[in-house]
């Protein structure tokens, strides 16, 4: 995080920015957050901001790329707060400004959202992103379906886990592009999200076996 940071802080903010506390987090409802204290002065409208932290979540297993968008993400939320810079809202026409600037001189592709929200206890669902999605498709012995997305380098042990983890009668895998899988969390565990039947149809239409 620190080497990204660096990085990131020379290419697109001309090293502008102090170093700042950067924190790892297991936390599943977000993926990247950019904390601080604020302090109103006596007799002013100022606003003072310090004691900023950038925190990462090692709960979804991402591409280096997607992770530095992430980071940068909060960089920029590091660099309106740190300089006082007012915006109507958190990812206001400022915030939005810097992100299309970066975006188009570095192509990157930073969006304005990518936090994530609690799922059947288990973990949390994404804004979909353009990628293929390595699926498997597990069958329960009452008919219902649900589906485990994970990483290429999680299919053999997740493809061995899950029917040590849950009762099954039938499981089988698949790639696809299909946005709908990008609302799933990427599983570094055997875990199954449950599905409908319309759903996945529709979802496997352009989907091929692995």
């Amino acid at each position: 995080m620190k080497e990204r940071f660096d990085y990131f802080n020379a290419l697109c903010f001309g090293s502008k920015l102090p170093p700042v506390q950067l924190k790892l987090s297991r936390a599943r409802t977000f993926l990247g957050k950019c904390e601080f204290k604020k302090r109103r002065k006596l007799f002013s409208a100022k606003v003072q901001y310090s004691d900023f932290v950038l925190r990462i979540s090692t709960s979804f297993d991402l591409p280096p790329a997607e992770l530095d968008d992430i980071i940068i993400h909060e960089m920029i939320h590091y660099y309106i707060a740190y300089f006082g810079i007012k915006d109507s809202s958190a990812h206001g026409p400022v915030f939005r400004s810097y992100m299309s600037d970066i975006n188009g001189r570095y192509g990157r592709h930073i969006t304005v959202s990518r936090r994530v929200r609690p799922m059947d206890g288990e973990g949390g669902r994404r804004s979909p992103s353009l990628r293929l999605y390595f699926v498997c498709v597990s069958r329960f012995p009452d008919g219902e379906r649900g589906v485990t997305v994970c990483a290429s380098t999680r299919v053999a042990y997740i493809n061995r886990m899950l029917p040590r983890c849950y009762n099954i009668v039938e499981k089988a895998w698949y790639i696809s592009d299909a946005e709908i899988f990008g609302l799933y969390p990427r599983s570094l565990k055997a875990r199954i999200y449950k599905i409908s039947q319309q759903e996945l149809d529709k979802a496997l239409e352009s989907a091929r076996p692995l």
